[in-house]
């Protein structure tokens, strides 16, 4: 998308209306002199991102671990949808979700009960 002029102003400060909520946006800007009218050259790029409405921000999480004395399955549950779901493993799991839609981006189970080694790549990670 080409760039828009959303605000000439003098001061400092400038507030920028009518942006979608939830969506990031990229700012750029450039000063005019009133002595001569010359221009400066444009700012670097700088990323903003809009806020979501307090109630559309929330949604539930799920987490259950297990252990020796809480059989069971292990379990990740993001809105409502199981992400995570295993009996058979021992450790630790790390995922890391998408700030947008907290759709899983990346996730790996380490093994720290019987590996060292598993241990020390989790602190790698």
């Amino acid at each position: 998308t080409p760039w828009a002029s959303v605000v000439n102003t003098t001061s400092r400060v400038a507030v920028v209306r009518k942006l979608i909520v939830g969506h990031p946006y990229e700012f750029r800007v450039r000063a005019h002199s009133d002595g001569n009218g010359g221009i400066s050259g444009w700012s670097t790029v700088r990323m903003a991102h809009t806020l979501w409405e307090a109630y559309s921000d929330s949604f539930p999480i799920r987490l259950q671990g297990t252990g020796r004395n809480n059989h069971g399955y292990a379990l990740i549950e993001v809105d409502h949808r199981v992400l995570y779901r295993r009996k058979d493993e021992t450790g630790l799991v790390v995922a890391v979700f998408s700030r947008w839609d907290m759709s899983l981006v990346w996730m790996r189970t380490y093994n720290t009960m019987h590996s060292t080694g598993e241990a020390a790549q989790l602190a790698a990670d």
